[in-house]
């Protein structure tokens, strides 16, 4: 696919041999992510990027034990999270395809999909999983240049499932030639 423009700050439009194809830049760069952090909890050693200056969080009893049942699946996808004080944990390290900016809300996202599941879990959750994707994957509205638009679209044709995010909304819409044709009298 070749990067022609952008729609609204929210929308890739590329060229394919087919025709036009629309790709929602936050779905796409969701599936990406969440098939990098499924991925690395696949590994025997996933990658985690320490934390500069560690993250502090202040939770309830009931969420720190619930954090503590927890603990394997959250190492198993790169988090370094432990006890820190009767209702504190403390993290020094994501996974190393995240971003460190907002690493407090992620954990506090992730904590809440795991307790909305209602269940502990000793390997990587996937709704969990799809939070943490979510949560970092780019916005509508956020700008992108053509070159990252390029590298996102080249990540997501490696994707195992690059058609939807995890969620199920559809990451690329295609209009065929022939259709282009058809709605412009063409033919």
């Amino acid at each position: 696919m070749r990067i022609i423009g952008f729609l609204d700050e929210t929308y890739i439009l590329a060229a394919s041999d087919s025709g036009l194809v629309v790709i929602d830049q936050h779905a796409a760069h969701e599936r990406v992510l969440f098939e990098r952090l499924m991925s690395e909890a696949e590994s025997t050693t996933p990658a985690s990027q320490r934390l500069l200056i560690p993250v502090t969080l202040d939770f309830s009893p009931s969420e720190v034990a619930f954090l503590r049942k927890s603990a394997d699946a959250l190492d198993s996808l790169g988090f370094e999270v432990e006890p820190f004080g009767r209702n504190t944990v403390i993290a020094h390290a994501i996974p190393a395809v995240l971003s460190e900016n907002d690493a407090e809300s992620l954990i506090r996202d992730i904590l809440s999909t795991l307790i909305e599941e209602g269940k502990t879990v000793s390997k990587p959750d996937k709704a969990a999983v799809a939070t943490a994707a979510c949560r970092q994957a780019v916005k509508a509205k956020d700008f992108l240049t053509l070159e990252e638009a390029a590298a996102l679209v080249a990540q997501m044709g490696r994707c195992k499932l690059p058609y939807s995010c995890p969620h199920g909304r559809p990451t690329i819409i295609s209009v065929s030639y022939k259709e282009l044709e058809k709605r412009f009298g063409r033919t």
